[in-house]
């Protein structure tokens, strides 16, 4: 399952890179789609896609070769059925809580969608990587205006909002019914010592005193141990699994992200074959009433009527204020 998933999660990230060099510009225009959140969703959205096809199967596998097996020793001639009864009656309510906690608290994807989220990855989370990515392409720029505070100002700030998004009621109930699903097990594990116990101590007194007082068979300690420890390995079996389920949960949402991205058709796309081409290529550049404005921007106009002549083999120097479209008019 290894070695499936990590096939699996190296394909799709080279699909999707490759997808995402034949958008168009107004593609990397948007927040949502900048640098730093484009490396964020490789590296860490795109792993949890092998927990749809991967974790479950194999969760669901364990799972189930792990009951048949607690269940199959503990009541065969190696283990004791008495024990496996009591844990059975006792840990089933408090199983109960120890799954449904550990949802609630790990269930990020869920916290964010109900503060508002839109089932992508978080405005504060885009925001917080966005950022990082600009400012590591941009140092030299940023550390000639003496922007350091500031900028480590904007991240702190990305950050505390993500860390509020996903902090809350969610997490305390969530934790207040594992501490008390953790604590119950404790206490049956103690409850089941005490019975076999008790029951062992009282056949040894009746054994020596020839007073059978105790009716009930005694129980050997070997055989006692057996359901104890087979059951403990089925809790954390459970317990994988309900780890598993959360990151399936994430995992349908980045499939849904991933394909969205993929299945994207670019506007203008620079592999393609189709289009005009010219039989012969004298190197004039001529730009001719040029009108044009970013689609995350569309009311501000960087070209408005450009025109430009250039011939072949000559220099030009495109000169003007910041904003004036001179980078614009050389990526067009």
């Amino acid at each position: 399952f290894a070695v499936s998933g990590e096939a699996l999660t190296r394909r799709l990230r080279v699909l999707t890179l490759q997808k995402l060099l034949r958008q168009d510009m107004g593609y990397f225009d948007e927040d949502s789609n900048s640098v730093g959140a484009l490396t964020a969703f490789l590296a860490s959205r795109v792993s949890l896609v092998q927990g749809v096809v991967q974790d479950n199967l194999q969760g669901l596998i364990v799972l189930i070769a792990t009951l048949f097996t607690a269940v199959g020793v503990s009541v065969s001639d190696l283990g004791e059925w008495r024990v496996l009864l009591i844990f059975i009656g006792g840990y089933l309510p408090f199983i109960v809580f120890l799954v449904v906690g550990q949802v609630i608290t790990g269930s990020q994807e869920e916290r964010h969608k109900a503060q508002g989220a839109d089932g992508d990855e978080s405005e504060g989370s885009r925001t917080a990587g966005a950022l990082v990515g600009e400012v590591v392409g941009a140092i030299k720029t940023v550390a000639s205006f003496n922007a350091e505070e500031r900028v480590l100002e904007r991240y702190s700030a990305a950050v505390a909002e993500e860390r509020r998004r996903v902090t809350g009621w969610r997490m305390y109930v969530g934790s207040m019914c594992m501490a008390i699903g953790q604590a119950g097990a404790v206490a049956i594990f103690g409850v089941v010592l005490y019975y076999a116990f008790w029951v062992i101590e009282n056949n040894a007194e009746s054994l020596f005193t020839g007073n059978d007082s105790c009716p009930i068979p005694s129980i050997d300690i070997g055989r006692m141990f057996v359901p104890m420890f087979s059951i403990v390995g089925f809790l954390l079996a459970i317990g994988s699994n309900a780890a598993v389920a959360i990151d399936a949960k994430a995992g349908k949402d980045a499939a849904t992200q991933l394909f969205a991205r993929i299945e994207r058709v670019s506007l203008r796309d620079p592999s393609s074959p189709d289009g005009e081409r010219l039989d012969e290529v004298r190197g004039a550049i001529e730009v001719r009433d040029v009108r044009f404005a970013y689609p995350t921007r569309p009311d501000l106009w960087v070209c408005r009527g450009y025109s430009l002549q250039i011939a072949a083999g000559t220099s030009c120097a495109l000169v003007g204020p910041s904003g004036s479209g001179k980078s614009t008019i050389v990526a067009l």
